[in-house]
């Protein structure tokens, strides 16, 4: 699926064509069960609210470098027929205060609109940014008011986010 972004929300991701499946990927048994519990759990989003019951909307994707985080979120927009939107910190991230909270909160609430895969790939670079002891202030600050709001995303948005192991 892909989306007619408006000016204030293009700037600040990439619109990926989604084009893989889950059958177009190796994994193993364990991760396509997985992969297709959260499927059909998100497939079946009225049946599990009529029990009070949200489905799960987030992924963290972890491994290292060209296992395939990017493909399965991929997978994801496809398998669910949703636009893939890859979340571009070099436009998120501007030297004035507060101007990267307030392109955050353009982002989450344009997300909180509108049902897509929001793609946070290698977000430890961005969070690892949060625990350095030469940080100012201003990325804890950013960090934190991001995971906030997107606790408040719905349901119909999936967040999928990407770690890499840290090597040995």
């Amino acid at each position: 699926a892909s989306l007619a972004l408006p000016d204030r929300v293009a700037e600040l991701v990439y619109d990926i064509p989604a084009r893989r499946r889950l059958d177009d990927l190796v994994l193993t048994e364990e991760i396509i069960s997985e992969v297709k519990e959260f499927i059909h759990e998100y497939s079946n989003t009225d049946l599990l609210r009529s029990y009070s019951i949200e489905p799960r909307h987030t992924v963290l994707l972890k491994g290292p470098p060209g296992n395939g985080k990017t493909s399965l979120a991929e997978v994801f927009a496809t398998e669910l027929d949703l636009p893939l939107l890859s979340v571009r910190y070099d436009a998120i991230i501007d030297s004035y205060l507060g101007e990267t909270a307030s392109r955050l909160k353009r982002l989450i609430d344009f997300a909180e609109q509108t049902p897509c895969v929001l793609f946070f790939d290698e977000f430890d670079a961005l969070g690892k940014e949060r625990s350095d002891v030469q940080e100012t202030g201003e990325m804890k600050r950013v960090v934190s008011s991001l995971l906030v709001q997107m606790d408040r995303l719905p349901s119909h948005t999936t967040v999928s986010y990407t770690h890499l192991q840290n090597p040995g």
